[in-house]
């Protein structure tokens, strides 16, 4: 019998992730997207500059030189961050991702905050975004009673969201008791102002 043979063996083509698109930037507790909290600055910004208007509208590269119980402190007192070195890049949908690290060479992505804009700002996978009424996200929002006179704080998919009653204040002054009194106000009347995830700067504000 004639001596027989293996076929060659195949090597089966590689694979190629698809290309991110808008769409794709769901805001998520670990990251936006495909692009996870611990990526380097340089490749976040890169795969957001096309998608979020062709760059940024502001990009600042911020020290915080004073350092005081493990948290990282500016200049002036005013903000405070986990690492001593810190980049907040923000696009003109009111979304601004946040870069820190030991030095200002070896940054990475912390975090991120979308802040109130009217346009087209990112979603979660839920579809919360800003400007939307806690009514139609009842079972996904967790609000709690308190926060800062018609401000008030909750969560949604291991999300930050600030929120904004046009009715019944999150928090009232009651000036016959001199006391404060907390509340809980009807959803109908409770927008999303903010969302936010991960390290990102804090200022140190009245409230």
């Amino acid at each position: 019998a004639p001596p027989t043979t293996a076929p060659p063996a195949t090597t089966p083509p590689p694979t190629t992730a698809a290309p991110l698109t808008r769409e794709g930037l769901i805001l998520r507790s670990a990251g936006i997207g495909p692009l996870e909290f611990g990526a380097p600055d340089t490749d976040v910004v890169a795969a957001l500059d096309p998608l979020l208007g062709g760059g940024p509208v502001s990009d600042q590269a911020i020290p915080y030189p004073l350092h005081e119980g493990g948290i990282y402190t500016d200049e002036f007192g005013e903000d405070s961050y986990i690492y001593p070195y810190g980049r907040t890049t923000c696009y003109n949908n009111g979304l601004c991702v946040e870069f820190g690290g030991d030095a200002a060479t070896t940054l990475t992505f912390t975090g991120y905050t979308q802040n109130e804009d009217v346009f087209a700002p990112l979603a979660t996978a839920k579809g919360i975004t800003v400007g939307t009424r806690w009514s139609d996200h009842v079972d996904d929002i967790e609000v709690g009673a308190g926060g800062c006179y018609q401000s008030g704080n909750g969560m949604t998919e291991g999300i930050g969201v600030g929120l904004l009653s046009n009715g019944t204040p999150f928090l009232e002054y009651d000036e016959t008791t001199d006391t404060y009194a907390t509340h809980i106000p009807d959803p109908p009347d409770v927008t999303v102002t903010w969302l936010s995830a991960g390290d990102t700067p804090t200022f140190f504000g009245d409230c």
